[in-house]
């Protein structure tokens, strides 16, 4: 049973399919040796050919089906002096079985010795049959190669997001309580003087963060979940500011349902209202923010009428530090960032229409031109 289920095995593999084309192109290059000009004759030799070369190959692999199962036979001394032996005696007895095969249908004759003709077979056989052996084992090994080198990129990528993703959760842990402090340092300033305004921004700030809970703990959301976010902070800094702020945010229907790092946006919103129109002298600071679809992208632009960045901000502020880090690790090189200083502060974000992971798009620092 064992020695009948390895033959079905066997006769199912990719050996079986080298065994047989392996005969065929034996036939066939003995054929074109016995090249003949009449049609029929030729056809003939062309049947003896296929039957003494399946013969052989047939008792060659079925022999080394057995003796090696699964037909993995190791490119080593021992192995190949076996298959050596078995291919000798096959080529004998195959040639033997073709020989019968031949005479029996085509009356075919030999002019060697029954032993010098068993010799030759043996002979010839060993010589070509290690082709097939060495052609196995190289498929066989390039296959294992390529298994192991795919496992090791897929071992590599994983890693690769296992770290993004935990970079992306410590850059959000770091704006959640930057964003908290600073606002309550608002609610702080308010107490002496406008209890009631500060009472007001504390169930604000209540309402936000109840909004927020489940937002923050994913890794990506909506941008009509970011402009809400936005919108309820500002809301707050309103308490605060009073008149001196004003804000418009105008989000392109075709953009809410796309996905932007969760709180990538607020930190920019947040150091425009506290750099730029919080210290401003203006009795009056206007803030808008817009999204929009262009050219299949999505550009986002923030500005502000107060003083906007100045150099050490731009250099050392939290704000832009956290967003171009997080922009680094959601999209690689696929972004923009431009920061204009000239007249009203603006921030241009040029972003693809949804988010690409870092293990397709590499790591590379985003571009971000200053005046």
């Amino acid at each position: 049973m064992k020695s009948t289920a390895r033959l079905t095995r066997l006769f199912r593999g990719r050996a079986f399919k080298v065994m047989l084309w392996f005969t065929l192109v034996v036939a066939a290059a003995f054929s074109i040796m016995d090249y003949q000009r009449d049609w029929r004759v030729w056809l003939v030799e062309i049947l003896r050919n296929l039957a003494m070369a399946g013969s052989i190959g047939a008792l060659c692999f079925v022999a080394l089906g057995l003796a090696f199962p699964g037909f993995r036979i190791p490119l080593k001394p021992k192995p190949m002096l076996a298959v050596l032996a078995i291919l000798i005696a096959g080529g004998a007895a195959g040639g033997m079985l073709g020989w019968l095969i031949n005479r029996t249908l085509f009356g075919f004759q030999v002019s060697l010795s029954v032993p010098g003709f068993m010799t030759s077979m043996a002979a010839l056989t060993a010589l070509l049959g290690v082709a097939p052996i060495v052609i196995i084992n190289l498929f066989a090994h390039l296959k294992n190669t390529m298994l192991r080198l795919n496992e090791q990129e897929l071992i590599a990528q994983r890693n690769l997001q296992l770290k993004t993703k935990a970079e992306l959760e410590a850059l959000r842990a770091k704006v959640n309580p930057h964003f908290l402090f600073n606002t309550l340092n608002s609610i702080a300033s308010l107490i002496p003087t406008d209890p009631v305004n500060a009472e007001n921004m504390v169930q604000k700030l209540a309402n936000l963060f109840r909004y927020t809970l489940n937002a923050s703990n994913r890794d990506f959301v909506s941008m009509e979940e970011e402009l809400a976010l936005i919108r309820a902070y500002l809301d707050i800094e309103k308490v605060r500011l009073g008149d001196k702020l004003s804000f418009t945010l105008d989000l392109d229907p075709a953009l809410a349902g796309t996905v932007v790092p969760s709180m990538l946006l607020q930190p920019l919103v947040e150091n425009s209202v506290i750099h730029g129109i919080g210290r401003s002298p203006r009795s009056a600071g206007v803030l808008s923010l817009t999204a929009a679809a262009r050219d299949g992208r999505r550009r986002i632009t923030l500005e502000d009428s107060g003083g906007g960045f100045d150099k050490k901000s731009l250099i050392k502020g939290f704000g832009l530090t956290a967003v171009s880090e997080r922009l680094e690790l959601a999209y690689g090189d696929d972004c923009q960032l431009t920061i204009s200083t000239d007249g009203p502060t603006t921030l241009v974000l040029d972003l693809p229409m949804e988010t690409k992971s870092v293990a397709e798009k590499g790591r590379t620092e985003p571009q971000v031109r200053r005046p």
